[in-house]
């Protein structure tokens, strides 16, 4: 399928400086800055100055995906959070369904002051048995069609496409068509994300800052159980766990949780109880 994908100003990187604490937005497989657009602007009114970059791979990078992995995904956020760190803006750390696990790596190594993980990725399709084969899978099969089963009736989806296509009309059976058929989806990229989840339970073990996970209760993509597991090798003392009725796309502030999710944060940065 030919176009501009991911085309609009609000899917590049972004660092709105507004106060002098700083905060870093990672964003999720597939997705781009944009989604964490709704929080940046609370964190902003809360005086904080945020940065949100692109990770490689993804927005109008997108075809250079199955060229990159777990390093660059971990390497390029991270090289700005050190920079955060010496510049003295390195207070909060924000990461969302991949941008968790990327969260959890970057906090090792420079811990921020508090950190929130929002759906955080740890086993990928809830840790199905299959892609215990991708090692040797991508040998063999090196694409797989993502969308092939998908309802491309269901609001998450059609949201995902509408955001990175924004002139794609996903009611035309044409179009239906080549999305189950013809985007595809290296299996080498898919082994190089499930190695990255996989390093998230034992970095939470390690964790040991002021720390808030928020959970939509419906997830498909982040498993609560899953969550729930990541969160009992955190510290309880520092720990802080919410689960609130709402999907995957918990960060939208379209979504019915919206203003919980945003009272969560608010209480949080400002080191208040909820």
């Amino acid at each position: 399928m030919r176009g501009d994908w991911f085309s609009g100003e609000q899917h590049q990187s972004f660092a709105r400086i507004e106060g002098d604490s700083g905060a870093l937005l990672l964003h999720g497989f597939m997705g781009t800055p944009a989604e964490l657009h709704p929080i940046s602007g609370v964190l902003e009114q809360n005086g904080f100055s945020t940065y949100g970059p692109l990770l490689p791979g993804f927005g109008e990078r997108v075809d250079t995906l199955s060229g990159v992995g777990r390093e660059e995904w971990i390497g390029e956020p991270g090289q700005l959070w050190e920079e955060l760190h010496r510049a003295g803006k390195g207070q909060v750390l924000v990461g969302f369904s991949m941008g968790g696990a990327i969260a959890l790596n970057l906090a090792r190594q420079y811990p921020p002051e508090r950190l929130i993980l929002l759906a955080p990725l740890w086993k990928v399709m809830g840790g199905d048995w299959r892609l215990r084969l991708l090692p040797v899978l991508k040998r063999f099969v090196k694409q797989i069609q993502p969308f092939a089963g998908a309802d491309l009736d269901d609001p998450e989806i059609r949201t995902f496409f509408a955001d990175a296509m924004p002139d794609l009309d996903l009611d035309d059976p044409d179009v239906r068509e080549i999305i189950r058929n013809e985007i595809t989806l290296s299996t080498s990229t898919l082994d190089e994300l499930r190695h990255l989840a996989a390093s998230t339970g034992e970095l939470a073990l390690e964790i040991d800052v002021p720390t808030l996970v928020i959970q939509g209760k419906t997830d498909t993509s982040v498993r609560c159980e899953d969550t729930r597991s990541l969160v009992d090798r955190m510290n309880a003392e520092n720990t802080e766990y919410v689960e609130v009725d709402a999907g995957h796309m918990l960060v939208a502030d379209s979504g019915n949780a919206w203003e919980e999710v945003r009272d969560l944060i608010v209480n949080f940065v400002n080191g208040r109880n909820a």
